[in-house]
C-alpha cells in the first residue's frame, strides 16, 4: 500500500509534465479557431484542421470513456479496507496504459494542427495563450474526514512540473524535511498538499526546485523524526 501511495505521488508530477508540454508547445483546433481571425487562419488551412479533429474526435472519445471506467474501478479498488496488491497493480497498469494511448492519440492530432499553421500564426497563438493563462491554477479534492480507511484530501498548485519532489511532514512547530514516505502509514495520512514549479520555489526557496509534497498526518499520529533530514 505504501508503495502505491508513492506510485501515485509520482504519476500526479509525471502527468503535470506532459500536459505543460501540450500547453506549451502546441495548440487545440478550440484555440486556433477561437483566434482564426486574429492569426489570419485561411479557408484551407480551416478546413484541414476540422478534418484532423473529425478523423481522431471518435477513437479520442472511445479511449476517454475507457479510462474514466478503469480509473472508477481502481479508485474502488484503493477504498477497500483490505487490498490485494496484485490486482490494484494489474489494474493501474489498464490504467496507465489507457492514459498513454490517449496521450498517443491527442499528441498526433495537435502536431497534425500544428503542421497546418505557419510560423507567425503560431508566434500569434503563443503569445495569446501566455496572455491568457492563469500564473497557478489550483485544483482540490477532499474526501477525509479524519477516520483511517476514507482516503485523504489533497491540494495540487500546478506550476512547471518536474521529477524527485522534496517530501515533508506539517508539524506544529513546522516543516519537517523527511526521507521518503515509505514510513507513513497510509491510515495516518490526512492531506497531502502538491507545490510545483514557480510556487514550489516561492514558497520553499531552493529546496522547491524540485516541487515538494507537504503530509499533514491526522490527529494522534506519530512520526520517528529520525526518518527527517
Amino acid at each position: 500500500m505504501k508503495k502505491l501511495i508513492i506510485i501515485c505521488l509520482l504519476l500526479t508530477f509525471g502527468q503535470g509534465h506532459a500536459q505543460d508540454l501540450f500547453q506549451e508547445s502546441l495548440y487545440s483546433a478550440d484555440l486556433v479557431m477561437m483566434h482564426q481571425d486574429k492569426i489570419k487562419l485561411s479557408d484551407q488551412q480551416r478546413e484541414r484542421i476540422k478534418k484532423y479533429q473529425y478523423q481522431n474526435a471518435k477513437d479520442f472519445n472511445l479511449l476517454k470513456k475507457d479510462l474514466e471506467r478503469a480509473t472508477s474501478k481502481l479508485k474502488e479498488m484503493l477504498n477497500e479496507r483490505n487490498l490485494h496488491q496484485g490486482e490494484v497493480q494489474i489494474q493501474m497498469d489498464k490504467v496507465l496504459a489507457l492514459e498513454n494511448s490517449l496521450k498517443q492519440k491527442q499528441l498526433a492530432t495537435l502536431i497534425a494542427i500544428k503542421n497546418v499553421l505557419n510560423a507567425s500564426q503560431q508566434d500569434a497563438l503563443k503569445k495569446l495563450k501566455a496572455a491568457s493563462r492563469p500564473l497557478n491554477g489550483v485544483a482540490s479534492v477532499s474526501r477525509s474526514n479524519g477516520t483511517a480507511g476514507n482516503g485523504v484530501a489533497m491540494t495540487i498548485h500546478n506550476g512547471n512540473s518536474v521529477d524527485q519532489p522534496s517530501f515533508y511532514i506539517s508539524s506544529k512547530s513546522g516543516l519537517i524535511k523527511i526521507k521518503d514516505v515509505s514510513t507513513i502509514s497510509p491510515d495516518d495520512i490526512k492531506a497531502i498538499e502538491v507545490l510545483k514549479g514557480d510556487t514550489a520555489v516561492e514558497r520553499m526557496g531552493n529546496e522547491g526546485k524540485n516541487g515538494v509534497i507537504i503530509i499533514t498526518l491526522k490527529d494522534g499520529a506519530q512520526y520517528d523524526l529520525k526518518n527527517s533530514k
